[in-house]
């Protein structure tokens, strides 16, 4: 931005202009000077706000969601949440896909707008192409706090927080936010986490130009002594860089290089750490700086207090924790397959580095004919969710069964004829000994011409209980003198019923068999 305000100033005065929405005073000497034109609507459009203040962000977050997917699905309206926090959003996409929590939101009806430079940290990245919203459910960053215009209608909520810089959105951003429905919003709502913060540092322009400066003639100094030795003169690029950093104030550099490719003070975010600063001091530090900044934009703020004991879970936060693992290589890559964003040669080479991430990628092929591909993708997810340290691998070879089974015709060859050995009372259960089962499984097999992988006894007879344990829903029993399961029912793999295109036989009809 800086480079383009390089250029600009470049221009003779009365042949360039800048226009803004949300308008800011330079520091920059030579755009101070620059002739101002206001337009003011003369009857501006009040927004009616809602603002939950809330010490509990995400769990009122999250209810707030589920409520709007609650009831009759022909009556959902979408829903748009700006939130800039990729780990959070994760653990809110987690919380709304939970089946333990009543409402919930398809996965596949959930989208995420972010940078394309943070695709990998977010499970269902989408990449906007138009000016409708790709989903139900869709959250944004700050990639996408301005710049972007949508057609529809939805509800909006607006995740701020005092606890994280990132979060403390100004009332101007807030407004630029509510601004992308260019129709209007269903409703507006501002979730609001608020904790005490420090009362400074809170900083000036003239501590920050200072800083700036200082910053600068120790730049020129290090030059002026590291150019009398040739070795030290090859690294004054390095030092330059190593000592800018450690000098960012908030993560902010005061120095920058210019158009001409000289160091010089960068007013600009100097400009970004000012408005931190006031945003910080009058916004989130005041107990209601945050509403009578919103009444002074031009709302009507209507103020609730919000509880809520929703945390995100300690031992299932499986989304929230996926940047670095091979669970959400896995996703990532399998959503760019389907979105045919990726071939699965491309996955193949390119990413995949684990044998979970490669046995990933072939069940996906293996099973995408037969089943949706997003309910399959959610099955893969669901089973590594569960994953203990090091099972990765063991969780998908046994999803690969259960899937292997579940496309299968129940009503012809080796599946026809296990059922008529293994007759289920689907109300009382049924328990059969492991000999029982590996016996009328073995039958079943030969009747069928189902050929039995080679190896010991033991091996075959193992493998034999776990494809017993993919097909039908098993409980373990010790019934005196044997080990045994009782059978209740046909597996059916959790999201499969609506996702299955062929072959899904969900239950038995088949009569009470009570055993001897």
């Amino acid at each position: 931005m800086e480079k383009c305000l390089d250029i600009y100033k470049q221009i003779e005065p009365e042949r360039r202009s800048m226009v803004t929405a949300t308008p800011l005073e330079f520091t920059d000497p030579e755009l101070l000077n620059e002739p101002k034109i206001t337009i003011r609507y003369e009857h501006g459009n009040k927004r009616d706000v809602q603002l939950f203040e809330c010490d509990n962000g995400f769990g009122v977050l999250v209810e707030s969601i589920l409520k709007k997917f609650s009831g009759d699905p022909s009556n959902f309206e979408k829903v748009v949440i700006a939130l800039n926090s990729l780990s959070l959003i994760n653990s809110v996409i987690e919380a709304i896909t939970d089946d333990k929590l009543s409402g919930g939101v398809d996965i596949a009806q959930i989208n995420v707008l972010c940078s394309s430079s943070s695709e990998a940290k977010v499970i269902k990245y989408h990449e906007l192409k138009g000016e409708h919203l790709p989903g139900l459910v869709t959250f944004i960053t700050s990639a996408f706090f301005t710049g972007l215009d949508l057609q529809d209608k939805f509800h909006l909520f607006t995740y701020v927080s005092s606890k994280e810089s990132v979060l403390r959105l100004s009332e101007k951003k807030i407004k630029q936010v509510a601004g992308r429905g260019r129709n209007g919003l269903l409703s507006e709502t501002i979730i609001y986490e608020r904790k005490d913060i420090p009362k400074g540092p809170f900083f000036s322009f003239h501590d920050l130009k200072e800083a700036a400066e200082s910053q600068l003639q120790s730049l020129n100094c290090i030059e002026k002594t590291y150019s009398k030795s040739p070795i030290m003169k090859a690294r004054i690029e390095s030092t330059f860089k190593a000592m800018l950093t450690n000098g960012a104030v908030d993560s902010s550099r005061l120095v920058r290089k210019n158009l001409k490719g000289d160091y010089s003070v960068s007013f600009l975010n100097i400009d970004a750490l000012l408005e931190y600063s006031r945003v910080a001091k009058t916004v989130y530090h005041p107990k209601n700086g945050l509403a009578e900044a919103l009444r002074t934009s031009g709302c009507v703020v209507n103020i609730s207090q919000k509880h809520s004991a929703l945390t995100p879970s300690e031992t299932d936060t499986h989304i929230a924790k996926l940047a670095s693992t091979e669970k959400k290589k896995l996703i990532t890559l399998l959503y760019n397959i389907a979105k045919r964003k990726m071939s699965f040669e491309e996955a193949y080479e390119e990413q995949a580095t684990t044998k979970a991430v490669v046995l990933g990628l072939s069940i996906f092929e293996k099973f995408r004919k037969y089943i949706d591909e997003d309910v399959l993708i959610e099955a893969i997810s669901k089973t590594l969710s569960k994953e203990r340290s090091g099972t990765s691998v063991r969780n998908l070879k046994r999803l690969e069964t259960k899937l292997d089974f579940a496309i299968q015709d129940p009503t012809t060859g080796f599946l026809k004829e296990l059922f008529q050995k293994i007759p289920l009372s689907p109300e009382k259960g049924v328990w059969y000994s492991n000999d029982d089962l590996i016996h009328k499984y073995q039958q079943a097999a030969a009747i069928s011409g189902k050929l039995i992988p080679p190896g010991t006894k033991e091996d075959v007879e193992k493998m034999i209980l776990e494809d017993i344990k993919a097909i039908f829903e098993t409980r373990s029993s010790n019934n005196n003198e044997r080990d045994g399961y009782y059978l209740k029912g046909r597996k059916i793999v959790e999201g499969l019923p609506a996702g299955l295109k062929k072959y899904f036989f969900p239950g038995f009809a088949a009569e009470d068999y009570i055993p001897d």
